[in-house]
């Protein structure tokens, strides 16, 4: 008889007691429903994952433009993004964050030539920073405020 492995748990099952689901040319074989909806699952949020990183990659390239103008160097910059990623481990999320940090509160300017060679030691920073700010935002947002107003009566000495 025929064998197969499931698609989720990649267990080894018989061709015939085996969940078909067709799948273009071929089909994916599941042990059972459970490893089938498991797998929709695990497909729908890797998904929404590669969306948002799409997405961040995005406004990492809009904030780029904004910054540099018509003067961008976009194979230069990509390199070295490129390069941070996979030699510091960096997002292009933190990556953004860390550029808005650097231009926006540090008011630190950018020379057209040199790129973004000074992220990977603004990064720690820019990540404290946005740690403080997301905590400080989630108290203000937390926080009840009194809407009955208090009164306090003065006492009078008598000497």
């Amino acid at each position: 008889m025929a064998k197969v492995k499931c698609r989720y748990c990649k267990k080894t099952i018989e061709k015939e007691n085996a969940l078909s689901v067709p799948n273009g040319k071929r089909n994916k074989y599941y042990c059972d429903e459970t490893c089938h909806e498991k797998d929709n699952e695990q497909a729908n949020v890797s998904k929404e994952t590669q969306d948002k990183e799409v997405s961040q990659w995005k406004q990492l390239m809009d904030y780029l433009t904004q910054l540099y103008g018509n003067k961008i160097n976009y194979p230069f910059l990509c390199s070295q993004i490129k390069n941070m990623k996979t030699e510091y481990n960096m997002k292009d999320g933190g990556i953004l964050l860390t550029l808005k940090y650097m231009y926006e509160i540090r008011e630190l300017t950018f020379d057209d030539d040199k790129g973004l060679g000074l992220i990977p030691y603004y990064y720690n920073d820019a990540k404290n920073f946005y740690i403080r700010k997301f905590k400080i935002e989630e108290m203000v947002k937390n926080t009840q405020f009194n809407t009955e107003p208090i009164v306090i009566t003065k006492i009078e000495k008598r000497h």
